[in-house]
Parts: structure tokens; C-alpha cells; sequence
């Protein structure tokens, strides 16, 4: 039985479909940095491309091999970038440790008060409901073990958040190691390109290149899109957090925009149990005012997401959050970005590649 040229064609598309899903499983933890490098590498580009028109070196530099137009812009950009960043990230994290570590010093006392709190409540809904004497303690719902719950969740948290801040040393070291891959990627772009075109037969490279293009632009335009809106969802609350004078503004302004970044997650799983526990203590305004907050933080970045999902990525806000999740239950944590990369390779292959190939079968 024969098959015909479509139908291999299409088989061995969703071979390298699934070769692709099984390196980023992996292959993806051990290279992070090359990939992060590859990543920088195509978000430099623009910059690089202005620079290589509008520099110009002395001929003989050229000519003798030592130095050309390309290398220097990339060094340019490259240098300019990772000290601009770094420095950004240095100062940023530096704070948020300073803030963290302030709060869990003084998480103990909090969670006093917040016991008695709670112990108060509890002894209120007792009374309204005329509930039988020691009912809470017959039940896990008793102040005591849920406010023993509550406060080493939180404390294992921030523990674990300042271990995250100390390793922010080695974080740079992995930083300077995808810039070096980045400098190598971004200097020799267009024969890397060429080499791993010409490893496919001659009716695959102009459908490769196609695909290549549409792959790469789209998987960074979703990148970009997802690094926006988390950092305006973080920014956001972190603006209206301290306008309204409540604590630490910049550490829940990170972790709303980190929440946001998670599939099915979002700053709604910070802001509703904390609106909650101030209806429940009677702070009625300040109940208010955080959900207010979160109205303003949701509505921004649901215009945001309308208006740059169908500018960059030309996917309906439905697909990407089908893509996002479905890659995510696959394959964790990495299937953030696999799920996007793979429908995105799904759709460029139907819409762009299947037909130049049909075109090229056709007699």
C-alpha cells in the first residue's frame, strides 16, 4: 500500500511534534541557559540589525579579520542588555529579600493576633449559631490547628522565598553563561540557519524556513505577551497596594505578578481569601478596597490580553489558555511554554506548510 506524499509528509511533522515535546521534557533543565541564550539571542535581534546599518569600521579592520560589523553590534547590544538587566534585577531583588525577611521576623507576633482573631470569630459564630460548648474542638476547624496550618504554609513560603533570593548569586552565573551562548547564537545566526537547513532534503528547507519563521515569532510574541501582563498585573497592584497604604506594596506586587504567570491560578487566589478574612474581622473598607483592587487588576489585564493576543499572536485568548494549560498538565512546569510552541508549530504547519507543499506535489 502506498502512501501518498501529504499524508507522510503530515506523519513525519508529528514525529518531529513529538520529538520536539520529549527534548523540552527532557532536555529543557539541562539546557536552560542555551535555550535562555536562544531566547536572547532572537530578542536582540532588532536592536543588532540597527547598529550592523549604521556602523561603520575602518576597511582594513575588515578586510584583515579583525573585527567586523556584526560581532560589535552584538557585543553592543548584548553588554548594554545583561548590565541593564542585571542591575534592575540586583536592586529589585535586593529589596523584595530586605521584605521578606522583615516579615517572617515578625510573623510570629503577627500570628498571635491573627489567632486571636480568629478566636473571636470563632466565638461569635459559636454564639450566633448556638453552637454546643467545646464544638470546636471536636472539630479540625478549631482556631488553634488552623491557625498552626495557616502560619507554617506561610512560613515555609517566605522560608523558601529567601532561599530563592540566595540563590540569586548562582542565578546571575546561569545569566552570564546564556549571554555567552546568546553572543555566539546571535554572531553566528544566519550559517547556524544555514546548517540546519541544509541537513533537510531539498523539498523541505523552503517549508522548514516557514516554519522556522512562524515557530520562532509567534513563541516569542507569547512570551512577550505573558512577561507583559504579568509585570502589569504586578505593577498595577503594586501601585494601588501602596496608594491605599497597605504593607510590603512591592513583595505582593511580585508574587501577584509570579501567580499570574501560573495556569488556573491568578491574583484572584491571593485577593479573595485576604477581601474574606477582612469581611470576617469586620474591616469592612479594607475588604473593599482590595476588591477593588483586584476588579481594576483583572480588567486591565483582560484588555491587555484581548488587545495583544490578537496583535502579536493572532490567537483567540480561548487557544492560548487551552495550549497553556494542556502543556502544563502534560509536562509541568516547561509545558508553559511547550503547549503554546507546539500549537503554534500545529497551526503554521496547516495554514502555511501543508499547502506550499501541495503546490510543490502537484504536477
Amino acid at each position: 500500500m502506498q502512501i501518498s506524499k501529504k499524508l507522510r509528509t503530515f506523519l513525519v511533522f508529528l514525529a518531529l511534534v513529538l520529538l520536539t515535546l520529549l527534548a523540552i521534557k527532557y532536555l529543557f533543565p539541562v539546557l536552560t541557559p542555551f535555550i535562555i541564550g536562544l531566547l536572547i539571542a532572537y530578542l536582540i535581534e532588532p536592536p543588532v540589525k540597527w547598529l550592523e546599518e549604521r556602523i561603520r569600521l575602518p576597511g582594513w579592520l575588515e578586510r584583515r579579520g579583525i573585527l567586523s560589523v556584526r560581532p560589535l553590534a552584538v557585543i553592543l547590544v548584548l553588554v548594554t542588555t545583561l548590565i541593564t538587566g542585571g542591575i534592575i534585577l540586583t536592586f529589585s531583588f535586593a529589596r523584595l529579600y530586605l521584605e521578606a525577611k522583615e516579615l517572617l521576623v515578625d510573623l510570629p507576633e503577627r500570628l498571635v493576633a491573627l489567632a486571636r482573631e480568629a478566636e473571636r470569630l470563632f466565638l461569635q459564630v459559636q454564639e450566633r449559631l448556638q453552637l454546643p460548648e467545646g464544638f470546636w474542638e471536636q472539630s479540625w476547624l478549631r482556631p488553634e490547628s488552623l491557625m498552626e496550618t495557616a502560619g507554617g504554609l506561610l512560613q515555609d513560603f517566605l522560608q523558601n522565598l529567601l532561599n530563592l533570593f540566595r540563590g540569586f548569586p548562582i542565578f546571575l552565573i546561569n545569566l552570564f553563561l546564556s549571554g555567552l551562548a546568546a553572543y555566539f547564537f546571535s554572531r553566528d545566526k544566519e550559517k547556524l540557519s544555514a546548517f540546519l537547513v541544509s541537513l533537510l532534503p531539498q523539498e523541505w528547507r523552503e517549508p522548514a524556513r516557514r516554519l522556522q519563521g512562524a515557530v520562532v515569532l509567534s513563541t516569542l510574541n507569547f512570551l512577550k505577551i505573558q512577561i507583559m501582563l504579568a509585570t502589569i498585573t504586578g505593577l498595577v497592584t503594586t501601585f494601588f497596594l501602596g496608594l491605599f497604604g497597605f504593607a510590603r506594596p512591592g513583595l505582593l506586587g511580585v508574587l501577584t505578578g509570579i501567580l499570574d504567570l501560573l495556569p488556573m491560578v491568578g491574583p484572584t487566589t491571593l485577593f479573595l481569601p485576604w477581601a474574606g478574612w477582612n469581611f470576617a474581622v469586620g474591616d469592612f473598607l479594607r475588604a473593599l478596597l482590595i476588591i477593588g483592587i483586584l476588579l481594576v487588576i483583572l480588567a486591565m489585564r483582560e484588555l491587555s490580553e484581548l488587545r495583544l493576543l490578537g496583535k502579536r499572536l493572532g490567537l483567540h485568548p480561548l487557544s492560548a489558555l487551552f495550549s497553556v494549560y494542556l502543556g502544563f498538565r502534560l509536562f509541568g512546569v516547561y509545558g508553559l511554554f511547550a503547549g503554546p510552541v507546539v500549537f503554534v508549530m500545529l497551526r503554521s504547519f496547516y495554514y502555511g506548510v501543508l499547502p506550499l507543499l501541495e503546490r510543490e506535489g502537484s504536477p
